[in-house]
């Protein structure tokens, strides 16, 4: 990279590996997304549009120039998140930065790095200060619609915020009172100020990318919302369509209920019917059983009877067979 530089006075970095806290590669952090996004994204464009897209040298770990040039823009500005961004803007105001295509520096990416801190105003106040200052240099190389272009794609340009900043330059007295604005002043941070003077949403101050993620939010939410919508609707037809089929239902099981109170009444009727014929087979198999102890009766008579006859007989034979009886009947008999 050294010789690659030469003695031109210019920024050189390389790509950067990501790595986790046991040293691990970790290209599926969202840090090693987003940055392997940029790099695709600058891969396309002159090299005078790539620190405009995005922070291709990632840390100061990754800068590589002649103190030539130190002595020519100076040294790191005072800010947090963006200083070594900052400066490489300064850097390659005037020369296009060298990039060279091959991982030298491997970044451990951990919960502790700065970029990693939840402070979204000094991000979004500072991305806008850095961005307006990349603004009114010089841009060498770049026409309009490049410079243009290449801050569209930058996932972490405010673009109401650098308008402000941009605007503010112009009354302030010098850069040093602009950076001032990107740390919180007597009454907070300079954009949440402008927002509560407005009355317009601080969101309006957040990135584009930040934007383009609440957009995408909002219509994936409006999607689901239609959805829902039209799954309700369903629900609502297929709850009419069971209202329908239960009032059907209901008049069936209330004609059920009528038939078999019908039914009931008719078995009540027939039941009452089987009763009184069963108490008349009851009389009659009372007489019939009365008039079976008649006839045994009359029998028993018949058969006394019977018996005395044949006793009778029996007497009237005996008698018959008797000497006299005979004489008689020898008598009788010889009159005639």
């Amino acid at each position: 990279m050294v010789n690659a530089l030469g003695n031109t006075p210019r920024l050189a970095f390389s790509d950067v590996a990501f790595i986790d806290s046991h040293g691990q590669p970790a290209p599926d952090h969202e840090r090693a997304r987003d940055y392997a996004a940029a790099c695709a994204l600058c891969a396309a464009q002159p090299p005078a549009s790539w620190l405009l897209t995005a922070n291709l040298a990632i840390t100061t770990s990754n800068f590589v120039f002649p103190r030539a040039l130190l002595r020519q823009i100076g040294d790191f500005s005072d800010l947090r998140y963006t200083h070594d961004w900052e400066w490489a803007l300064r850097a390659s105001a005037d020369e296009a930065p060298l990039w060279l295509r091959e991982p030298l520096v491997r970044y451990r990416v951990h919960p502790t790095n700065t970029l990693a801190e939840d402070d979204v105003w000094r991000h979004v106040h500072e991305n806008a200060y850095i961005q307006t200052l990349a603004l009114s240099g010089k841009l060498s190389g770049l026409d309009a619609a490049g410079a243009c272009t290449a801050l569209l794609h930058n996932a972490s340009l405010p673009p109401v915020a650098t308008l402000c900043f941009g605007i503010a330059a112009r009354h302030l007295a010098d850069d040093a009172a602009l950076r001032a604005l990107t740390r919180p002043g007597p009454d907070g941070w300079f954009l949440r100020s402008l927002a509560r003077a407005t009355g317009l949403d601080e969101r309006i101050f957040l990135s584009a990318r930040r934007l383009s993620e609440q957009q995408t939010a909002l219509e994936t939410q409006a999607a689901l919302i239609d959805e829902r919508w039209a799954t309700i609707q369903q629900m609502d037809a297929g709850i009419a369509e069971r209202d329908i089929a239960l009032k059907a239902q209901a008049d069936l099981i209330e004609d059920r209920a009528r038939a078999m109170a019908h039914m009931s009444t008719e078995i009540a009727h027939r039941d009452e019917a089987i009763i009184a014929q069963g108490k008349l087979l009851e009389e009659r198999f009372g007489a019939m059983e009365e008039m079976g102890r008649e006839i045994h009766g009359r029998e028993q008579i018949i058969a006394e009877l019977s018996a005395e006859t044949v006793r009778q007989r029996a007497g009237i034979a005996r008698l018959m067979r008797t000497p006299w009886n005979r004489i008689r009947r020898w008598l009788g008999g010889q009159r005639g």
